[in-house]
């Protein structure tokens, strides 16, 4: 730690305590219920139907190929984004700190612009990695799209074979959000935590 500016060992650890708290929050308040709720829902709908069950988790391997792929693009970026952060957060509290030794040695424009390419740096970085997980957002939609069409159009089929009724069919339409909740709740909070 001898070669970090001391704002921008204090940044990180500002982040990492932020991080820690917040995947402690996530576990705790949304994924676990959400966990113990997706265990309740196909429990229940494997009785209800089983043949419904496997047709709505047609497209949970698509999901998990995208949210492991989403983060393995974006990873990489936002650590690099994040060591311009703290580069340009240690530099700007150094300068603050030390602001009559800057004044005095007249390089307080040298700093300042310094500071704003670091900056722009992260900030391009940051935007690379916001597109990414924008396309990864989109990508999850299509797939939440095409799995709602594969449940109604089996609900249709297995309606008209008569192993199930319309309300079936659209108890499992509603179970959806609860079965792939999970997957997308967890890329949005890996996206506050990369952060």
């Amino acid at each position: 730690h001898l070669g970090e500016k001391s704002g921008e060992i204090m940044k990180k650890v500002d982040r990492g305590a932020d991080a820690c708290w917040s995947i402690i929050l996530t576990l705790y308040i949304d994924l676990l219920p959400s966990f113990l709720a997706l265990v309740a829902v196909l429990v229940f709908a494997f009785y209800v139907s089983w043949q419904m069950t496997l047709v709505s988790l047609i497209m949970l391997p698509f999901c998990l190929m995208v949210f492991i792929w989403g983060t393995q693009i974006t990873g990489k970026e936002q650590d690099k984004a994040m060591q311009f952060y703290d580069s340009a957060y240690g530099r700007a509290y150094d300068a603050v700190s030390n602001i009559m030794v800057v004044k005095s040695f007249a390089s307080e424009e040298r700093e300042k612009n310094k500071f704003m390419s670091m900056f722009m740096e992260a900030f391009v970085l940051q935007k690379k990695t916001s597109i990414k997980w924008g396309a990864i957002g989109i990508s999850q939609n299509v797939i939440r799209t095409l799995n709602r069409i594969i449940v109604f159009t089996g609900g249709i089929y297995f309606i008209y074979q008569g192993t199930i009724s319309v309300g079936v069919l659209i108890m499992f339409i509603a179970f959806l959000g609860t079965i792939y909740g999970p997957i997308y709740e967890d890329e949005i909070e890996l996206k506050k935590v990369d952060k």
